[in-house]
């Protein structure tokens, strides 16, 4: 009985220091996986209404990184695959690179880099989300952040600035206002001299509407929950 008990301990202590080396050997693995930080570090207010990301790698090895795109936010970071064909707009600003598109930016240990983003860069790849151009009644915006994606399949994920939404309300907005402020400055100089008059007024008309169809939407649109404008004039 003792000679069995001295065989199961020992099969026991085998057990676990081998479990043990190969927990040593996924730990070690891991530690030195390419892996990067992110951070919001500047949020402007004016301008393109854009806010920059600052990207470090604190790891001993190179980060490679392969995509940046924006992507849904949801309580579990499960099921974001790579872009795909359909993510037809870029997000970095002053980049003609689409989602899709892979690039190759690496971060070497111990530094970072910087990536601007701007509101009307970001909405186009937003209404791939949600298409907030077409609305007719009362719709609450989804919450988004930017993914990082690195070649070996790590993902780092950024929430968007909660100023941003009313931003890119803003920017849709202010296409309408721009388009009626320059017809009342211009007034027939703004269409072309072949116009009739008729059809100057059907022009005209169609700015109105457009204009009113804009403010309705302005007002439907609903900040995501938990956020409210006071993120917006405080700039957060």
């Amino acid at each position: 009985m003792q000679a069995t008990t001295v065989e199961v301990l020992s099969m026991l202590g085998s057990w676990f220091s081998g479990l043990g080396a190969i927990l040593a050997v996924l730990y070690a693995i891991k530690v030195n996986q390419p892996q990067v930080g992110a951070r919001i570090s500047d949020i402007e207010y004016y301008g393109d209404c854009g806010f920059t990301i600052d990207i470090f790698n604190n790891k001993s090895v190179n980060a490679h990184i392969s995509y940046i795109r924006l992507v849904e936010k949801r309580h579990f970071n499960i099921g974001h695959a790579l872009p795909s064909k359909f993510s037809h707009y870029g997000v970095l600003d002053n980049s003609d690179k689409r989602q899709c598109e892979r690039i190759n930016i690496v971060v070497e240990p111990g530094a970072h880099m910087q990536f601007k983003f701007s509101a009307s860069k970001l909405l186009n790849a937003y209404c791939e989300l949600q298409n907030i151009q077409q609305v007719t009644s009362m719709t609450r915006m989804i919450r988004a952040q930017i993914a990082i994606h690195l070649t070996n399949g790590n993902v780092t994920y950024v929430e968007l600035p909660r100023s941003q939404y009313q931003k890119m309300k803003n920017v849709l907005f202010k296409a309408a206002c721009n388009r009626i402020d320059s017809a009342i400055e211009l007034g027939n100089r703004y269409f072309p001299s072949g116009y009739s008059f008729k059809h100057i007024q059907q022009q005209q008309a169609s700015i109105l509407n457009d204009y009113e169809y804009a403010y309705k939407r302005q007002m439907y649109l609903q900040q995501p929950k938990g956020i409210s404008i006071d993120d917006f004039w405080n700039n957060k």
